[in-house]
């Protein structure tokens, strides 16, 4: 869903650079965006979940499903623009942008929380929910309840520290998400110790074999390519928040 793009960038620009301009030069087309998606979305689920590439070469050989990805970029555009709206002094908007913020995270809950695995998109490689998928739950508070978040977050924190080692199983898109959302559940340590890490998947491997740019893949060498860019854009959102926008904080 690389066309949320256009949302992120105009609320991170404002964030980092406090333009309110830009936002109201592009508010009509932001708007307009999010009406499409709206018209695309599933109305059994209410989430717009068709995909393609979902988390890009991920550690772990797909193991979040590609419509999870899209779904949480689509929730998380209705948190972005309420906090536009806001800014602007657009009431109405902002506060129909929150009601349907809380709608798609609970539709996002629902669609792929497992009660029984305690993770959201459990499958066999990720028997507790995949880090990617645990993590943007995480981001959009999509756990109903403290004691289900809290569920959440053990099932992220087993599976980067026991079943991965201390490394991540996330794709382009998890990575943005992994390590705060460790760092929100008090685990900033294990955070760190993705980051140290230095044996595939890490960035640390790619420091060991002397590269100087981020390959695409964490398989890919100085001599290899995997299939993949060795001059890549890895980490393409996350914006320096961690969880939902101010004042939509539920659960």
């Amino acid at each position: 869903m690389w066309q949320v793009a256009y949302i992120v960038i105009a609320h991170h620009t404002w964030r980092h650079y406090g333009d309110q301009g830009l936002l109201t030069n592009h508010y009509p087309g932001l708007k307009m965006l999010l009406d499409y998606f709206e018209r695309n979305a599933d109305a059994a689920t209410g989430l717009l979940d068709t995909a393609c590439y979902g988390d890009w070469i991920d550690a772990g050989n797909k193991i979040t499903p590609p419509g999870s990805v899209s779904a949480f970029y689509y929730v998380l555009a209705y948190q972005y623009m309420h906090d536009i709206a806001a800014a602007l002094g657009n009431e109405k908007d902002a506060a129909a942008f929150a009601s349907q913020f809380d709608a798609g995270r609970s539709a996002y809950h629902r669609a792929y929380y497992n009660a029984t695995a305690g993770g959201y998109s459990a499958v066999d490689r990720a028997p507790r929910g995949s880090q990617t998928s645990n993590a943007m739950a995480l981001a959009i508070n999509a756990p109903p309840d403290a004691a289900t978040r809290k569920t959440v977050e053990e099932a992220l924190i087993w599976d980067v520290q026991t079943l991965w080692q201390n490394h991540t199983s996330s794709g382009i898109v998890g990575q943005a998400w992994v390590t705060p959302m460790l760092a929100a559940a008090g685990r900033g340590d294990l955070a760190l110790a993705i980051l140290r890490a230095d044996t595939v998947p890490s960035f640390g491997n790619m420091l060991a074999n002397n590269q100087t740019t981020l390959c695409e893949s964490w398989s890919c060498n100085l001599t290899s390519p995997s299939g993949s860019s060795h001059n890549h854009i890895m980490v393409r959102e996350g914006g320096g928040r961690l969880g939902v926008g101010e004042g939509l904080q539920g659960g």
